[in-house]
Formats: structure tokens, C-alpha cells, sequence
């Protein structure tokens, strides 16, 4: 009975999260328009793997799919899995309210008409705080389905330290000139005080 409550506390967060995710994502978009309007592939396939990475996910805490499952996995890790989870979905709360109108989908790879530079809040302490939070809710729901993609998943780090890399090399650094290079010399990318 309480692997199911767990399960369905993920659920019901990460569900949370996409919802509050879809609805900042339309006030933004509204309130700041794209600098590049248009249809781009990679864009497409990147949205595509982050709804379908949701989607299995979704699946394995449902009980329909199971994954690299962890032999009798112990309900101590269920319940550290949900604080994971619980914290990566905070870290990403705070960061989309933070960035408010000036979030732009990694995807779209674009800095926005009317942008400013979001230092304040959680960004006083990293730069890409919703690469964060996204790894931990997702290693966190692996934890409470007991799978051993919850091992796996942080390779995601390195895949969004590349990601954080090149959006600063390609169009944060250049936007935002030396209010940007002062902002990194005093900020850590990913993790407060370590990387």
C-alpha cells in the first residue's frame, strides 16, 4: 500500500510540474516573442525525447512498464527516490518562476526579444538550475519505481553540462557580454559550489 501512495505522490508531482511547465511556457512565449520563429528538426526531436523520457517514466510509476528492475527493492529507497524528487521539482518550480518571461525551451536554442540576464533567487547559485532539478526529479522517480535507471540517470549531468556549455558559448556569452562572464566567474554551472 505504500509503494502505491508513493508512486502516485510522484505521479501526481511530476504531473504538477509539466502542467505548471505547459502554463509558464504559453505566458512566456506571449510575453516575449522568439528572436527565430520557424519550424527547426532539432527542436522537434529534442521536445519529442524529453515527452517520451516523461512518458516511460509516467509508465513505470503506473506499474505498466518495468525497466532494469532492482531486485527487491527496499522501500527506503522509495521514499529517498521521492525526497529526490520532491527537491529536483522545487529546484525546477523555482527556477521557472524565477526566469519568469524570460524562459525559452532549451530546445528552440534562442535568446528572446526583450531578454534580461535572470541572476537573482536560485540563479545566484547556479546557471542552469532546471537541468538540475529535471536530473534529480527524474533519478528520483527511477528510485521509487526501484529501477536501476536511477543509476544510469546520472550520466544526465554530463549530457546537460554539454547542453549548458554550448548555449553559453553560443548565445549567452555574446548577449550578455561582461555582465555575463562576471556572472559566471561567481556562479557555478550546475551544482552550488562544485561544478
Amino acid at each position: 500500500m505504500l509503494d502505491l501512495s508513493l508512486r502516485i505522490f510522484t505521479i501526481v508531482l511530476l504531473l504538477a510540474r509539466s502542467i505548471y511547465w505547459l502554463i509558464m511556457g504559453i505566458t512566456a512565449k506571449k510575453a516575449k516573442l522568439p528572436t527565430k520563429i520557424g519550424f527547426s528538426l532539432r527542436a522537434e526531436i529534442s521536445r519529442l525525447i524529453s515527452w517520451a523520457f516523461s512518458l516511460i517514466i509516467f509508465l513505470q510509476l503506473g506499474n505498466v512498464l518495468t525497466f532494469l528492475p532492482i531486485p527487491g527493492s527496499l522501500l527506503i529507497l522509495q521514499v529517498i527516490g521521492v525526497l529526490v524528487c520532491v527537491v529536483g521539482t522545487g529546484i525546477c518550480f523555482w527556477a521557472r518562476y524565477e526566469l519568469g518571461t524570460n524562459w525559452t525551451h532549451a530546445a528552440d536554442y534562442q535568446i528572446k526579444k526583450g531578454h534580461i540576464l535572470v541572476a537573482s533567487g536560485i540563479y545566484r547559485y547556479i546557471r542552469h538550475p532546471i537541468y538540475l532539478g529535471l536530473t534529480l526529479s527524474w533519478i528520483g522517480a527511477e528510485m521509487v519505481v526501484g529501477s536501476y535507471l536511477c543509476v544510469s540517470l546520472f550520466a544526465l549531468f554530463l549530457v546537460f553540462y554539454i547542453q549548458g556549455k554550448r548555449e553559453e558559448n553560443n548565445f549567452l556569452r555574446s548577449s550578455f557580454a561582461d555582465e555575463y562572464h562576471a556572472y559566471m566567474k561567481h556562479t557555478k554551472m550546475l551544482i552550488p559550489f562544485v561544478l
